[in-house]
């Protein structure tokens, strides 16, 4: 009977420690239940709770400051002149005008065609040039059968065509004329406009 309370004592606290030893607290258990993959990492693998230790020296991640480049400095453009009243004279319209009828190719030419059609005028009413020369036949003949002689010779122009032939050149010297006006007033639409224009940005810049 004492052997059996014996060995019925013996199992209850055999049983009872090994309860004891298999429970775990509340906050590891939540911890577990929270986590399940959690209990089986190592302090390597858990994310946010094992930092390693930098073993490398400041100078790695750090620039020294003799290394930095100085920053460059910012340029300021200069300003520009104003345009005002105490600036040198400026040009007037005319002094432009004349430079640009001066100056324009497109004139040059129409102004060489009227010169040209201008001589071309005068050559046409002159009579033709008198002619003076020298013949000689049978020359090497020792003066036996020799022909030498002088000779002049006019061209007479009649029935007025000297003056019908200035008549034709006048009408090409007035159309050379004409395109030479044209041309010069289309140069000086030019320059006016030009200018009152320029003139009046000045005038709304003031």
């Amino acid at each position: 009977m004492a052997t059996a309370r014996i060995t019925l004592v013996a199992s209850l606290c055999l049983i009872a420690g090994c309860q004891t030893i298999g429970r775990k607290s509340p906050d590891v258990e939540s911890q577990e239940l929270a986590d399940p993959g959690l209990s089986s990492q190592t302090p390597h693998d858990r994310p946010f709770e094992y930092l390693p230790t930098t073993t490398g020296t400041p100078s790695t991640y750090v620039q020294p400051v003799s290394h930095i480049q100085p920053a460059q400095p910012v340029v300021v453009p200069e300003p520009l002149d104003a345009v005002g009243p105490d600036s040198p004279a400026a040009l007037t319209l005319q002094q432009l005008e004349e430079m640009a009828i001066t100056a324009n190719p497109v004139l040059a030419k129409a102004q060489a065609f009227v010169d040209a059609a201008r001589g071309k005028w005068v050559q046409v009413g002159l009579p033709p040039n008198t002619a003076l020369g020298y013949s000689g036949q049978q020359i090497g003949s020792h003066g036996q059968a020799e022909q030498n002689g002088v000779y002049l010779q006019q061209e007479f122009v009649r029935g007025g065509k000297l003056r019908l032939n200035r008549a034709i050149v006048d009408q090409k010297i007035a159309q050379a004329e004409q395109i030479l006006a044209t041309q010069q007033q289309r140069v000086l639409t030019d320059v006016r406009l030009g200018f009152y224009d320029v003139l009046i940005a000045q005038r709304r810049t003031e």
